[in-house]
């Protein structure tokens, strides 16, 4: 199933890719306006993602999209969940299944968390600049179907929003997202939301750089030179292709090269025994 949850913190340690990543995302939330992207796993975008929630407390929620081929009510009900959170009081409010009933429980949250009347809000939209800025961000959101996608994208419109006001929309995804069709791979992006995204962006591992690892190695504890080469090592192309460097990868090596070294400095000998 689809889920709302609250992911567990990791150390935030800023690399080229999750700047990028960062700065779609924040340009989505000024904007009110729609980022996609799609990488590997392993690059950070996860973590980059949850140090974008926690720079913006009241007004970003991450939503992470567990069901493969989550269908609109599935992900609306997730929505619901979250945003009936923003107001207090509505934590235990029960989510509808429905629908119509599931915009009318999104919409009256929404008035509730800005301070709107709901009734008057459904009647006439609030005055630019009243309402503040929501944006909701899709984890896994290579689990969406076309369908979902293209039912959140109407509570971003500027012309015939669900909402209040256009809530930015941010989808994060592994490779499987298609964000450009293929020979018999359909992207899960229609044209209409394609056309509404100011960022649909591709990363790759070689998008993390040699800097970029050599300074996550840093932040966990790697100060010997002898090893913080052997990461570059092991990580460089091979044969011409380029290796999988995976930020994940790495943590857990290092993670159990200091299990193993307990008080003494971690070597590149130990390090590429884990690295392997």
């Amino acid at each position: 199933m689809s889920t709302a949850v609250a992911y567990p913190e990791e150390q935030y340690i800023s690399t080229s890719v999750s700047k990028r990543i960062l700065a779609w995302a924040n340009a989505a939330h000024r904007r009110r306006r729609i980022s996609i992207i799609s990488g590997p796993p392993g690059i950070g975008k996860t973590e980059s993602i949850l140090k974008f929630a926690k720079e913006n407390p009241g007004g970003v929620r991450v939503i992470k999209i567990a069901r493969k081929n989550a269908s609109p009510t599935l992900v609306l009900r997730d929505v619901a969940e979250v945003l009936k959170g923003l107001v207090p009081g509505n934590e235990s409010y029960w989510v509808p299944n429905g629908m119509y009933e599931l915009r009318h429980s999104i919409f009256s949250s929404l008035c509730g968390w800005a301070g709107f009347d709901p009734a008057r809000a459904r009647l006439s939209r609030p005055p630019e600049g009243s309402f503040g800025l929501l944006t909701l961000v899709f984890d896994e959101a290579q689990n969406l179907s076309r369908d979902a996608i293209e039912v959140l994208r109407f509570w971003n419109d500027a012309d015939s929003c669900y909402a209040p006001a256009p809530l930015g929309l941010v989808f994060v995804g592994n490779s499987e997202f298609m964000l450009k069709s293929e020979p018999g791979r359909p992207s899960v992006l229609s044209q209409a939301v394609a056309d509404r995204a100011i960022y649909s962006e591709v990363l790759e591992y070689n998008d993390i750089e040699d800097d970029d690892l050599a300074r996550y190695a840093e932040a966990r504890g790697v100060t010997d030179q002898g090893a913080l080469e052997a990461i570059l090592t092991f990580y460089r192309p091979q044969r011409g292709e380029p290796g999988v460097r995976s930020l994940r990868r790495l943590r857990d090596a290092v993670d159990g090269a200091i299990r193993e070294a307990g008080d003494e400095e971690i070597t590149a000998p130990l390090l590429r025994r884990h690295l392997r």
